[in-house]
């Protein structure tokens, strides 16, 4: 079930009467566990559904055993089974099909046996980002930053809620344990921060509805057999557009999150910060899917060393850092290549500007440098969306051939027009904190422009790009 769905308003009304009603009140945390399941069941069925139970119950499972382990051995040990099983379970569901084109390379004959078994498997929608919060859980009471209470009732049910969480279920925002648990208590309708929710609903919704699946017909035309014969300058404007389109697409959707989050009371991490205002690559991905940014550099650059043991080793981390950051999204060699391109950019930005953070350039020199960075996150992003060779090499042959073709204007407009939200949404902020008394002023005027182009000219909703990760 999408969040753009008429269903979807429907369920949310129910719930919210149910979350909410007096008589249920001291039951609110189990209220939303079943809701929660309940639209995960809508749109994976009764296995799935149980196997996201199943991850929750060994989840907390080890959580309980860490935190009532009385040496540190016993911790680690337990710590480290809990992490083991996590990425063992990922490894299974999503990598099934690699590991099976891996088994089938060895051999001529078609697939068996193993490899057989791995392709049949189904991808949980929504796998990589409870698993993340799974790991979350473990690490973070191996850790000490956060307690389980001492019922295990009270724990199991709390965990529950954590993983299955329906606002942030299926594509995040990745919120640690240590800041959503002790969220989990008693709420009232009075609470909510109504306009905290109404201004990222809005935006969230106008940003996928209005922008997001306004450019994806157009950026359609990436795709074979589609591409060929298109002028090389528009496949340019077509990449450009499609780094509207995921931004336009994954921010929606977590602006959405946060603001479903609020109408029950619980706090999600702000997920992007104008990513393409950034004017160095660690300045965007500080800003680019932060909570998963954020994830990779604490659970598992840092502990792997992160900068601390010299250059070669800090070159190791990223690359290994990135490249695993790229398999999370997706089980094809593409993401890896992604990865990788992303991890030897932020290599060669480091031999020019050193370890220290860079103080933020002004004037010309920041067009300059965001262009460049938004330049090497486009190209980026065409490794992203190809995954294949195949696929590439259908990309770079298209552009030789287009090379010499005059561009077409109207296409390149149109692509102009429904990407320029993209474009303001990262200067007006900034424009905002020049004027900030004006900007308070223009803000609801904003919020109320992009309601009525929500009511007028939404697009036929489509899914969100990052339910298949």
């Amino acid at each position: 079930m999408l969040f753009t769905e008429p269903r979807f308003a429907l369920f949310l009304v129910a719930v919210m009467i149910a979350y909410y009603a007096p008589p249920l009140r001291a039951r609110q945390p189990a209220t939303l566990v079943v809701a929660s399941l309940a639209f995960y069941a809508m749109g994976q069925g009764a296995p799935l559904v149980a196997l996201l139970v199943v991850s929750a119950l060994l989840n907390g499972g080890a959580a309980w055993m860490i935190a009532r382990s009385a040496t540190p051995t016993a911790r680690r040990s337990w710590g480290t089974a809990g992490v083991a099983l996590n990425l063992a379970v990922l490894a299974l569901f999503k990598y099934g099909t690699l590991l099976a084109g891996l088994f089938a390379a060895r051999g001529p004959h078609a697939p068996t046996g193993l490899a057989l078994a791995l392709l049949a498997l189904p991808l949980p929608v929504g796998i990589s980002f409870y698993t993340f919060h799974g790991i979350s859980l473990v690490v973070d009471v191996w850790r000490r930053d956060y307690v389980p209470p001492q019922r295990a009732s009270h724990h199991a049910r709390d965990t529950l809620l954590y993983l299955v969480f329906f606002p942030q279920l299926i594509a995040g925002p990745i919120a640690r344990a240590r800041k959503f648990l002790p969220q989990v208590a008693p709420k009232s309708w009075r609470g909510i921060r109504w306009r905290t929710a109404a201004r990222a609903l809005i935006a969230g919704y106008f940003l996928k509805l209005c922008v997001a699946d306004h450019l994806r017909p157009l950026t359609s035309l990436l795709d074979s057999p589609y591409i060929a014969g298109v002028p090389a300058v528009n496949i340019a404007a077509l990449l450009g557009g499609y780094s509207a389109q995921i931004f336009a697409d994954f921010a929606g959707y977590s602006l959405i999150a946060v603001g479903l989050a609020a109408l029950f009371g619980y706090t999600l991490p702000r997920n992007f910060d104008r990513p393409y205002a950034a004017t160095s690559l660690r300045d965007f991905w500080r800003r680019w899917h932060r909570s998963l940014s954020q994830w990779l550099r604490d659970y598992l650059y840092r502990p792997l060393g992160g900068s601390r043991h010299g250059r070669v080793s800090t070159v190791a981390n990223i690359l290994v850092v990135m490249v695993l950051g790229g398999l999370w999204h997706g089980a094809a060699w593409g993401f890896a290549i992604w990865g990788l391109w992303h991890g030897a950019a932020l290599i060669v930005e480091r031999l020019f500007t050193g370890d220290a953070a860079d103080p933020a350039p002004r004037g010309v020199a920041a067009i300059v440098r965001a262009t460049v960075v938004f330049a090497v996150v486009t190209i980026g992003w065409s490794l992203f969306r190809f995954t294949t060779l195949q696929q590439l090499r259908g990309l770079a042959d298209a552009i030789r051939s287009g090379w010499h073709v005059a561009p077409l204007v109207l296409p390149i407009a149109i692509l102009t027009w429904y990407a320029a939200p993209v474009v303001l949404l990262h200067l007006l902020p900034r424009l905002g904190a020049r004027t900030p008394s004006r900007w308070a002023r223009l803000a609801p005027a904003l919020d109320g422009l992009m309601l009525a182009l929500l009511l007028l000219d939404a697009a036929p909703p489509a899914p969100f790009i990052y339910f298949q990760f």
